[in-house]
C-alpha cells in the first residue's frame, strides 16, 4: 500500500473523526489501482464514506470535491506526469 499523498493521519479527511475509519480510493473503478499506486486515497469515517445522504459514495458534490483535491495533490506531487492522460478526466 502506497502512502497517501493527501494525508496519512488516522483521521477522517472530511470531518476529522477518528472512529470507524475506512480507506477510500479517490479514483475508483478502473482507476483504483492507479489511485493506490500514486497514493490517491484518504481515510474517511464510515459516515463520510458510505452512508447516505452525505457519504462520498452517495453525494456527487462531496465526491467531486474529493476528486478535485486528489487531482491537485497529484499535480503537485508528480509534475512530470499528465493527470488527464493517467486518469482520463479533468476534475479541476
Amino acid at each position: 500500500m502506497a502512502k497517501s499523498i493527501l494525508s496519512n493521519e488516522p483521521v477522517c479527511f472530511m470531518c476529522g473523526s477518528t472512529v470507524w475509519l475506512e480507506k477510500h480510493h479517490i479514483f475508483g473503478a478502473s482507476n483504483r489501482k492507479k489511485s493506490e499506486k500514486y497514493g490517491l486515497w484518504v481515510y474517511l469515517c464510515h459516515s463520510c464514506h458510505n452512508e447516505p445522504p452525505n457519504g462520498v459514495h452517495h453525494n456527487i458534490e462531496r465526491m467531486r470535491w474529493l476528486q478535485k483535491q486528489g487531482q491537485q495533490a497529484f499535480e503537485m506531487q508528480y509534475p512530470e506526469k499528465n493527470f488527464l492522460q493517467e486518469f482520463g478526466r479533468n476534475y479541476t
